[in-house]
């Protein structure tokens, strides 16, 4: 009988790395701000989320009524340049503090609606 001088782990490593491979791609990748907001909490039941889909722009709105394009500070005007410039099945986020004003969530919304652009997900935390 031939004696086994070491353990063969190219067949665990194989598993291994058809397992991390199977994860990577079933888990969700998730943008999130890099604007500090505390955003609204809502039943985990009604809550909906974007797709994960490569095109998405992200608009954050904080409690002083600043608004900001892709983590960069920017005023409506702005915005309605750098959203006019977008695909129409591109994925809208909307981060808004809770605390913020109707005001600036209803400028937003409001050139949202001017462009055409429907594809519009709300943030907002789970109870």
């Amino acid at each position: 009988m031939k004696k086994i001088d070491s353990l063969n782990l190219v067949p665990f490593i194989d598993i291994m790395l058809v397992l991390l491979v199977i994860v990577l791609t079933s888990a969700s990748f998730v943008n999130h701000p890099k604007v500090s907001l505390n955003v609204p909490k809502v039943d985990a039941k009604a809550s909906s989320s974007a797709t994960s889909n490569d095109k998405s722009f992200t608009i954050s709105i904080d409690k002083k009524g600043k608004i900001y394009a892709n983590d960069k500070e920017v005023d409506v005007s702005a915005l309605k340049d750098a959203l006019s410039s977008l695909d129409k099945n591109t994925n809208i986020i909307l981060n808004t503090d809770k605390d913020g004003s109707v005001e600036n969530f209803m400028q937003v919304v409001s050139v949202l609606k001017d462009l055409e652009l429907s594809k519009v997900y709300v943030s907002v935390d789970d109870k």
